[in-house]
């Protein structure tokens, strides 16, 4: 089960808000599969990512919303209800979709921030880290 956590407690060094996904390769398996339908230009249904049969759920009790829309750039942003959303363009869906692919083949960690390397030449909106790792 790959366990998804809101936290606003520090995570790895980095301070809170942060969102963890912690789970092992076949859960980015199934990840990657749940998103790979926001690759594409046409428009999909969004998910939240707390009813995913594969998940456990622990830290704040908010929903994590991810779909997704063309020109759309928010990368985990809190609304007035402090549910955690995700919208973003298929084309920045596509490369976290690679991301989960490579964390279902060999066991590893990505931060995926506005300011990492893997998404620092995007204009990104975020709030909250978004912590990845298969090592679990």
């Amino acid at each position: 089960m790959m366990k998804v956590d809101l936290t606003y407690e520090s995570v790895f060094g980095f301070d809170g808000p942060n969102l963890c996904l912690l789970g092992n390769e076949g859960d980015y398996a199934k990840l990657a599969k749940s998103i790979s339908e926001f690759t594409a230009v046409t428009t999909c249904p969004s998910i939240n990512i707390r009813s995913l049969d594969f998940v456990e759920n622990e830290g704040l009790d908010k929903a994590i919303i991810f779909s997704s829309e063309l020109g759309a750039n928010t990368l985990g942003v809190f609304d007035n209800d402090q549910n955690l959303i995700f919208k973003l363009d298929p084309r920045i869906w596509e490369r976290i979709f690679k991301y989960f692919v490579f964390m279902s083949w060999k066991k590893s960690t990505y931060y995926l921030n506005c300011y990492e390397n893997a998404l620092s030449d995007l204009d990104l909106i975020q709030e909250c880290n978004f912590i990845c790792s298969s090592e679990f």
